[in-house]
């Protein structure tokens, strides 16, 4: 997504969490204010997740704890690990070194980024962000992007192996009578 849209000359545009450890220790060395080509994905062998590299500058560098106040985390303490905040063009990108899905404005605010000044906010998330941008974003306003990895929004896209068909929700005339039969050991 960031690619694309940097490609399209997309403004306004906040984005995270992108998790990239290498590039966020890059960040850090370089320090805040530095320019240099950031590549995202380096090293990275996945047929999902594409290489991109930019110019981008460091706006700011954040390390330790986050407590959520709102959404499926509130109350919970996260930490990303060292993260960044890089500036593409105008649009901003969090990477942090953890895994986690940017669930709230929270997350995206403890790494540099605040959504409810973004002309376009880019979540990496199936769903878990609806509770923590309650609020930020009219449900009419969000686009729900299918790529491909663990959790695709339309599951036919998916190269599934021994299902046994008609199988709910792949075929939209599946019915279940309410019995279930196991098949195999």
């Amino acid at each position: 997504m960031v690619k694309a849209l940097h490609e399209a000359g997309v403004t306004g545009v906040q984005s995270g969490l992108h998790i990239d450890p290498q590039l966020v220790d890059e960040a850090w060395e370089r320090g805040v204010g530095a320019t240099f080509t950031a590549v995202f994905n380096r090293g990275v062998h996945d047929d999902v997740a594409g290489s991109f590299s930019a110019t981008a500058t460091v706006r700011s560098l954040h390390d330790g704890e986050v407590h959520p106040t709102v959404g499926v985390y509130a109350g919970a303490t996260q930490y990303v690990g060292r993260a960044c905040c890089l500036d593409i063009d105008g649009m901003l990108v969090g990477v942090a070194s953890f895994p986690r899905q940017a669930a709230d404005p929270d997350i995206m605010r403890h790494v540099g980024l605040d959504p409810s000044a973004a002309r376009v906010v880019v979540l990496k998330s199936r769903g878990h962000f609806r509770a923590g941008f309650t609020g930020l974003f009219p449900d009419d306003a969000i686009i729900e992007v299918d790529a491909p990895g663990l959790a695709p929004n339309d599951l036919r896209l998916t190269p599934l192996q021994h299902v046994v068909r008609p199988a709910f929700p792949l075929d939209p005339d599946a019915t279940w009578d309410g019995v279930i039969e196991v098949v195999g050991n």
